[in-house]
């Protein structure tokens, strides 16, 4: 089993993530986030101090970034998914655009005996 996060620049584009997932009979879960390289690129010198940036965000006075995580069970249904994510965000690689990372799963607790796709 593997856990895919993605963390998306680009909120537009969470329907398109969600049609995927639906598409690849995967589930996911999506929540806010916000990395400290947008805190700090989007307050100005006077918020010098990296904490006063983030009690600001956390106070929710700057947009968020959508991070999606899904628990896949098999190698073939995470590579049909990575490859239409990619298809979807077509240059990750661009600074800004977000990015993509993928972690084994040894155990999962609490999921009441439902089959992971």
């Amino acid at each position: 089993m593997h856990a895919l996060f993605l963390v998306l620049n680009d909120t537009y584009l969470i329907d398109d993530v969600h049609e995927i997932l639906s598409k690849c009979e995967v589930g996911g879960t999506f929540f806010n986030s916000t990395g400290l390289g947008k805190v700090e690129m989007n307050y100005d010198n006077s918020d010098s101090h990296t904490f006063t940036s983030v009690r600001k965000m956390l106070a929710g006075e700057k947009p968020k970034n959508i991070t999606v995580m899904s628990i896949i069970k098999s190698d073939d249904k995470l590579d049909e998914v990575t490859i239409e994510i990619m298809k979807l965000l077509d240059n990750i690689e661009k600074k800004g655009v977000g990015f993509m990372f993928v972690l084994p799963v040894s155990y999962i607790y609490g999921y009441k005996g439902k089959d992971l796709k």
